[in-house]
């Protein structure tokens, strides 16, 4: 069986980062952190080191919102523009019990690109959780019709 590569679109080999290696930090409340993998994808691009190690820093602040996150993948794109605003783009996505959230972020820095995303992504997680807590101490009344009526 022969397989060939499309020329046009290169894209990197993906790592998986355990958060529960020793380069990860500990946090001081261990029982609110996950061991989500994170992977990064680079498409027309090559990664680099401190690239990785950038995008895992960041991400790690996002798994301090939701211990039941299953696995974060970043995906970092680099696409031709003759104005070169939106070169760089970002995307990511957190898998999660419930409907996934998927952020894409563009712009004409790879970094800042990631920067936005994160911030985007958390003021996402933060709003979910705010209002999973309302929806858990504030229960809307069930309506059951003719089954709630004595006969």
């Amino acid at each position: 069986m022969m397989t060939t590569e499309n020329p046009l679109k290169k894209s990197s080999t993906v790592l998986f980062f355990d958060m529960g290696a020793e380069s990860h930090v500990t946090p001081k409340n261990t029982t609110h952190m996950t061991s989500a993998p994170i992977v990064v994808t680079g498409v027309h691009m090559d990664l680099t080191d401190a690239l990785k190690e950038t995008v895992c820093a960041k991400v790690e602040r996002l798994l301090r919102h939701n211990p039941r996150i299953i696995r974060v993948l970043v995906e970092l794109v680099y696409t031709r523009c003759s104005d070169h605003s939106r070169e760089f783009g970002a995307q990511i996505r957190l898998e999660l019990p419930g409907p996934d959230i998927v952020v894409r972020e563009e712009s004409d820095d790879l970094y800042k690109s990631i920067d936005i995303l994160v911030d985007k992504v958390d003021r996402q997680l933060r709003r979910r959780h705010r209002l999973d807590k309302e929806k858990r101490n504030h229960p809307h009344p069930t309506d059951l019709g003719d089954l709630g009526r004595a006969a």
